[in-house]
């Protein structure tokens, strides 16, 4: 089970990738793309194919119904809620989408209107996730958002007056100049605002990124990491005396309010991926769908044969392996605060007691002060929380370097 969830652990979650944005943020190493507005409407209907061949070629013993499914991109808010609707039914037909499913979609500041959230509320979304990121003009600037701070206030009221009433916030913290007192601004101000949910993540510099070149070149001064530790430590202490839930390293939720489809990750459970530059995970095989959208469009609609669990845009796959699935199985299970993983659980899966393939690993990190054993769980120290990164990392597989 999911904690929160009345959901069987043979259920599976849908991800749906939007590809499209108006600017492209300096910091994002997603696959997105700007002017392409040309492609809309062909790419919704490769995606609607997509979704269709993938769920009719399921064998009988993994037609498990879907508890959630995530718009995300990108910024899915620049398609037309009819376009969203034609995927959400998709979805629901193909994948028999449960009635009381989390059905997440990213809003993006400036795109909305009051008419396009009720439309998009009506064609069944029910949980928003929203990009502010700061509350600061010269941060929203060095990251490109292409909208205001005013924009994002004003997006969030236009999804409550629309009936959102499951709002989950986006913020960056550890930004080039950004100050302790900026921060806690931007804490104040939000928290203010009520949401359901918040995902903070700590800045990160992505290879092939704007901004990586940007620091690289020396035009904008490297992020203080010192300084981020201190930004988590007060995004920590606002949040729970706010009454939030720090239940995953980077989210915090009302109770009840978790991320279902995040928990469906974090628990190593199956998701498919859809969409140009999706990643999927079922029956111990990961996929990755292909990134160019035009490539994407002609390979959907140009293929008729489907190797399940496979997208007919596939580019690439893997297997994973026992060793592979237990590190994974562990280290999401060691992000999320409360659950941890569960001894019996891991045995359970795969047939191998925790503490004879990580015993030496764990006992390293307790004695550090890293880790609580707390009979049946294991879970990650509070003084773990800033490098919980690099503890995580020791439980991989060991690699063999090339020569």
């Amino acid at each position: 089970m999911i904690r929160g969830t009345h959901t069987s652990v043979q259920d599976v979650s849908l991800y749906l990738h939007i590809p499209f944005c108006n600017t492209k943020c300096s910091y994002c190493a997603f696959n997105v793309y700007t002017n392409m507005e040309t492609h809309y409407e062909r790419y919704v209907s490769a995606l609607c194919r997509e979704i269709e061949q993938v769920a009719a070629a399921r064998p009988s013993n993994h037609r498990a119904a879907a508890h959630t499914l995530y718009i995300g991109g990108g910024t899915p808010s620049l398609l037309e809620p009819d376009q969203i609707s034609r995927l959400i039914e998709t979805c629901r037909r193909a994948f028999d989408l449960r009635p009381n499913a989390e059905i997440t979609m990213e809003f993006n500041p400036g795109t909305l209107s009051l008419a396009k959230a009720q439309a998009y509320r009506e064609a069944g979304v029910n949980r928003v996730s929203l990009g502010v990121q700061s509350a600061h003009q010269k941060t929203l600037d060095l990251f490109n958002r292409g909208h205001s701070f005013a924009d994002a206030e004003v997006t969030y009221s236009l999804a409550r007056m629309a009936g959102f009433d499951n709002i989950s916030l986006d913020l960056i913290y550890g930004a080039p100049y950004q100050t302790l007192t900026e921060w806690a601004a931007t804490l104040e101000t939000v928290l203010a605002w009520q949401p359901e949910h918040f995902s903070m993540y700590g800045l990160t510099l992505e290879p092939k990124t704007a901004l990586n070149a940007w620091v690289q070149s020396g035009r904008v001064a490297a992020p203080d990491d010192d300084l981020a530790a201190d930004m988590y430590q007060l995004a920590r202490q606002k949040a729970q005396f706010a009454g939030f839930h720090h239940y995953e390293i980077s989210n915090w939720g009302l109770p009840s309010q978790e991320s279902r489809h995040n928990q469906q990750y974090w628990a190593s459970l199956p998701y498919y991926g859809f969409g140009a530059g999706a990643y999927g995970y079922v029956n111990g095989l990961r996929w990755w769908v292909l990134r160019p959208v035009r490539h994407y469009i002609e390979r959907v609609e140009g293929t008729t044969v489907v190797e399940w669990p496979r997208s007919p845009a596939t580019e690439g796959f893997e297997l994973i392996d026992q060793e592979m699935a237990q590190a994974e199985f562990l280290i999401f299970g060691l992000r999320q605060i409360d659950a941890g993983v569960s001894v019996t659980e891991f045995k359970e899966r795969f047939g191998q007691s925790l503490w004879d393939v990580y015993g030496d690993e764990l006992l390293y990190w307790k004695e550090r002060s890293f880790l609580h054993l707390d009979g049946d769980r294991v879970r990650l120290a509070e003084s773990a929380y800033l490098v919980s990164n690099v503890i995580l990392a020791d439980f991989m597989p060991d690699t063999v370097d090339e020569a």
